[in-house]
């Protein structure tokens, strides 16, 4: 993309999703386990679904799996994820639009997007430690916090390089089709 001006248009838009954002974080600030099932139970069904496990609702706690002793609770959500992702995609692609109507379309797919991905990148760090776990007798280290950190900042990573990736080559691909 060439250098692009912003429209009037474009910071609203930021703007807006700068204000949702702001919102979620405060909701996610007070929420109890209960209030985040929008974003852990489609995130339990994914990991479980990848690994085979199964998941039992323990009311304020989360989602508890007994043989390996894994419970997803309110840190699994991956709002921050889910804010970083949208950030990024929205301030990134929304200047490849160029009417209005583009524009509020684009920026609810965007949301949409993000929300689907952070599922994804969180189910399989959830999936990924949980496999891991099955080798804590050769490898005491995976279940450590530290570990566990990384399998989430090594998923999490891959998953924001491949969405802007994919976005990138569909805008410019659209852009370059467009001419």
């Amino acid at each position: 993309m060439s250098q692009k001006k912003y429209t009037v248009a474009d910071w609203s838009l930021f703007f807006l999703c700068f204000m949702l954002l702001v919102f979620l974080k405060w909701h996610y600030l007070g929420a109890e386990v209960e209030s985040l099932d929008w974003i852990l139970s489609p995130v339990e069904t994914l990991s479980g679904w990848m690994t085979g496990t199964s998941y039992h609702w323990l009311p304020e706690k989360g989602y508890f799996e007994a043989t390996q002793q894994i419970l997803i609770d309110k840190s699994c959500a991956g709002i921050n994820f889910l804010i970083i992702a949208c950030s990024l995609v929205v301030f990134s692609f929304l200047p490849y639009t160029t009417t209005l109507l583009q524009k509020i379309w684009t920026f609810l797919a965007l949301l949409i997007l993000t929300y689907l991905v952070t599922l994804l990148a969180n189910a399989s760090r959830i999936a990924t430690a949980s496999t891991l776990l099955r080798f804590d007798e050769q490898f005491p280290i995976v279940k450590t916090a530290s570990f566990h950190q990384f399998v989430g900042i090594l998923c999490y990573f891959v998953a924001l390089v491949i969405l802007y990736t994919s976005l990138k080559y569909w805008f410019e691909s659209k852009q370059n089709h467009e001419r």
